[in-house]
């Protein structure tokens, strides 16, 4: 009669865990995947841990997901802050807790959280607040989307766009007719001297006209009191 010979076992080898099971044992990177999924960026986590060497827990270092964000298309950036000093518009944010564990910090409720775990899905779970941060560590994961590049962009302008120059040179017409105005006298005045001492040089003191030279050096010097009285009168307005 045949005997029976059993199988040789292995000794000390255990089944190795699938990739399904190793995303399981990282619950920060399960809240990760959520957070992204609702920020219309959803990415596999095998996907957002490629790259990344894992810990002797097998799981993502915290100090790495910044990085694994940008790498994503994503803006993350930690934050010590107290859960109820954190603003409305930072939410939702990652939360690693003490005892291992992960969860998604989506709004705060007077004195609840509303969360989602990292075992349970995007399924909302209320937990007192308190609670919470007894169990939370001092940091938190802030997670956005980066600004789009149109936003960032000066749209063409056209039509009623170019109304802001001409109604603003219409409006202050006035100040703009005197300034042009002022502007000319000024330098009227300034070339008087000038042509002054041309004309005296050059026809009055070789022809002896001493009547041409009384006018003109009157008219001269009415120009030039007239330019001190108009550089008085100008300074105290636009020095005030």
């Amino acid at each position: 009669m045949a005997q029976l010979i059993p199988m040789p076992t292995a000794v000390g080898t255990a089944p190795k865990p699938s990739a399904g099971q190793d995303i399981q044992a990282d619950p920060f990177l399960l809240c990760m995947t959520m957070v992204a999924k609702q920020l219309g960026r959803p990415v596999h986590a095998q996907v957002l841990r490629s790259g990344f060497a894992l810990d002797a827990r097998g799981r993502v270092p915290l100090a790495a997901y910044p990085d694994m964000a940008h790498k994503n298309g994503l803006m993350a950036a930690w934050s010590r802050v107290r859960l109820s000093e954190i603003p409305h518009y930072v939410l939702p944010v990652l939360m690693p807790l003490m005892d291992g564990r992960a969860c998604v910090l989506r709004s705060i409720e007077g004195k609840e959280a509303v969360v989602w775990w990292a075992d349970k899905g995007m399924e909302d779970h209320k937990i007192a607040l308190p609670e919470l941060q007894s169990l939370a560590r001092p940091e938190v994961l802030a997670i956005k989307l980066p600004p789009s590049r149109h936003d960032q962009t000066l749209a063409p302008m056209a039509g009623s766009a170019f109304n802001w120059f001409w109604g603003t040179l219409w409006r202050f017409r006035a100040f703009y007719v005197e300034s042009m105005v002022a502007t000319v006298v000024a330098n009227l005045l300034t070339l008087a001297s000038v042509f002054f001492t041309m004309n005296v040089y050059d026809r009055v003191v070789p022809t002896g006209a001493y009547t041409s030279l009384w006018t003109l050096a009157i008219g001269t010097t009415v120009a030039i009191f007239m330019g001190g009285f108009k550089s008085e009168v100008q300074h105290p307005f636009f020095s005030g």
